[in-house]
């Protein structure tokens, strides 16, 4: 039996096992997050930016790019900073250029990117 879990009412697929079943949900929470971030986009550098509400989208993206990232998941579990133990932007961990060399970082599978840009100082030789 597959894991599930129950999310605002809901009965849905845990992140980590989604399937194609699974991935519509995945696809839907990403579009929230997108809107999200495209709506802070289009207020522009010169409209105050509030900190709290950056915190709370920093962090959503962070809870997001950890649940669906396993190598990123592992480097955040290592240092002992998780979504549960992160409080602030700040805090969130940054992967060093060495982490882009060694793995595919994203929050879905690779074989369904549309781009894939290297440069010098992260193409793997």
């Amino acid at each position: 039996m597959e894991p599930l879990e129950r999310v605002r009412g809901e009965i849905r697929r845990s992140p980590h096992e989604a399937d194609e079943g699974g991935e519509c949900i995945l696809k839907m929470d990403r579009l929230k997050l997108e809107n999200q971030i495209l709506k802070r986009i289009r207020r522009g550098v010169d409209v105050s930016q509030n900190d709290n509400d950056f915190n709370k989208l920093a962090l959503e993206i962070f809870k997001f790019q950890y649940e669906r990232n396993t190598p990123y998941r592992g480097f955040c579990d290592f240092r002992r900073q998780t979504p549960s133990s992160v409080r602030h932007w700040k805090e969130i961990p940054a992967v060093p250029v060495e982490g882009f060399k060694e793995w595919n970082l994203c929050t879905f599978k690779i074989e369904k990117a549309l781009r894939v840009f290297q440069t010098s100082g992260t193409t793997k030789e």
